[in-house]
């Protein structure tokens, strides 16, 4: 679950299963408040537009609880209502895909997104990659996930569903 679409509790409860060994208690809700400080870009006049594809293990995956899972799935709802934001899940019945490999996340930067990098996140640390190849290649993959993935109102209807088993 990318963090600009976490709620603070599932923000904590992923923080604190992530290696929370390593983190001080105030570490952690340092994190957790940078992850919310972040979100504040959804605010702005003219907010970047973002475009997700969730596997949906993640929307099953009772992290922090039901309770937690329950107020993370209406963030999600309240989220995919923006104008700038396209939500899509990649339900269990997709078969082989790009996403298989990990996480990764495309950032346009500058005017028309004249700049693109990628970010592959790991446990420990998190890659930049920028060279054009690089990118194309991740280009390409999340194209296909976007392809195989539910549309936003059937991914939508997905979501309520969960809520209401929950």
């Amino acid at each position: 679950m990318h963090g600009l679409l976490q709620d603070e509790e599932y923000a904590r409860a992923v923080i604190t299963g992530s290696g929370s060994a390593l983190r001080s208690p105030r570490d952690i809700e340092t994190e957790v408040s940078f992850r919310l400080r972040r979100q504040r870009l959804h605010d702005q006049e003219n907010p970047p537009r973002i475009s997700v594809v969730l596997g949906e293990a993640a929307l099953r995956q009772l992290t922090g609880g039901r309770e937690t899972v329950r107020g993370q799935l209406l963030k999600l709802m309240a989220m995919a209502d923006l104008p700038h934001i396209s939500l899509q899940i990649l339900p269990f019945s997709a078969e082989s895909h790009p996403g298989g490999d990990g996480a990764f996340t495309i950032l346009g930067v500058g005017p028309d997104a004249l700049l693109e990098v990628v970010t592959v996140h790991s446990l420990t640390r998190s890659w930049y990659v920028d060279e054009p190849s690089d990118v194309d290649h991740y280009s390409e993959a999340f194209e296909r996930l976007r392809e195989i993935a539910l549309s936003e109102s059937d991914s939508r209807k997905l979501i309520e569903r969960l809520l209401s088993e929950l």
